[in-house]
């Protein structure tokens, strides 16, 4: 998945196309909560946007756990202009004060692409939301929300989509408060922390590693990269995307075709162990929303995949060695990855196990009309 550079212009003539504002959707879309009130943003708002921007961004980094600067993004007065102009920023209100704001794309505009993991209809994303610290737990998130809401009831868009930071502890309105649920976790580990950490893995593992032998996959082999892929969207409880996976095999030939992709094998047989696809660099496709890219030199898992029998064996920890190595010859800073919350196993080994750090949490909300 490729994150496109948009120029501001072309950011302005792409949202206007896909979302032309008309008066039944701010109809649909403006109500009022007890004291708080909620309408589409002007560009008189724009100053006010910015300013929360900062403030919300200061707060974000001062209270984390990890050095949250690299996410930092504060749109431009264009994109601004634009999103305003399309009608995809609400401003929330109590007694006429601006007390918060959210701004949302269609899936069309969202780098995760229409067919991003379990959406693959169409669906409205959550770039960015804040309330003000005085006016937190009284509704006003709740509000922005059901504006948009009303916006995906008016256009026969059946899902929201929206994001938190797992680093930040500033006690910001929280996805499940408005019956948003947990999809995909998006992890992290850095060439150093790994350095670090590789002493006690090889203490346990060495011996049995040095049975093992990793290659690049070859011609004929793409065939073996889509059976492990098959298995893990039955693992993650989506057997229905296994109906036609005419475009997967075409990305694992890709992956073959660039030698993107490292199979493990025994040895002595020669017997396949496993398989590890990857991306580089320009690939991180969680930089849509309010943060930005950790940075350009980065390794991208895109699925790990074991032969049962050999599964709980270090097979999987092994192939993440031949990453990490990888990484460093390329000059990489990180390895990164997602995990669908659905295979929680996967979740806990990536987190307990591997030490990766959870970095974003992907939430999703599917809406009646």
């Amino acid at each position: 998945m490729k994150t496109p550079n948009l120029s501001q212009q072309s950011v302005v003539k792409s949202i206007n196309k896909v979302f032309e504002p008309h008066s039944r959707m701010a109809e649909s879309a403006t109500a009022s909560h007890g004291d708080v009130s909620c309408r589409f943003a002007t560009q008189d708002d724009i100053p006010w946007i910015l300013v929360s921007m900062e403030k919300k961004w200061e707060e974000l980094i001062s209270t984390a756990t990890r050095n949250l600067a690299a996410h930092r993004w504060i749109p431009s007065h264009d994109e601004l202009v634009a999103s305003i102009e399309a009608q995809l920023i609400f401003i929330a209100l109590i007694r006429s004060e601006r007390v918060g704001y959210i701004m949302f794309v269609r899936s069309e505009e969202s780098h995760f692409g229409i067919g991003y993991g379990s959406w693959f209809n169409p669906f409205l994303y959550i770039r960015a939301v804040y309330t003000v610290p005085e006016h937190r737990k009284c509704g006003v998130f709740k509000m922005l929300y059901r504006a948009v809401e009303g916006v995906a009831r008016s256009q026969k868009i059946t899902e929201i989509i929206m994001h938190t930071l797992c680093a930040s502890t500033t006690p910001l309105e929280l996805p499940s408060s408005v019956g948003f649920t947990r999809q995909v976790g998006i992890f992290s580990q850095t060439l150093a922390e790994y350095a670090e950490s590789l002493p006690k893995i090889m203490e346990k593992y060495s011996t049995r590693w040095s049975q093992w032998a990793a290659r690049d996959a070859i011609d004929g082999e793409a065939k073996y990269l889509l059976a492990g892929l098959t298995d893990i969207y039955h693992l993650e409880g989506y057997a229905d995307k296994t109906d036609d996976m005419s475009t997967e095999l075409e990305q694992a030939e890709e992956f073959v075709r660039e030698k993107r992709a490292i199979i493990a094998f025994d040895r002595a047989t020669n017997e396949r162990l496993g398989l590890l696809t990857y991306a580089v660099g320009d690939v991180f496709p969680y930089g849509c929303g309010e943060f930005g890219k950790f940075s350009e030199k980065y390794l991208w898992c895109s699925y790990i995949w074991i032969e049962p029998k050999m599964r709980s064996s270090g097979v999987a920890r092994y192939l993440y060695d031949q990453l990490f190595q990888r990484a460093k010859a390329s000059g990489a800073d990180f390895v990164g990855l997602d995990v669908f919350n659905r295979n929680s196993a996967s979740w806990s080994f990536h987190e307990q196990a591997l030490s990766f750090h959870p970095e974003v949490q992907l939430y999703s909300k599917f809406v009646e009309n």
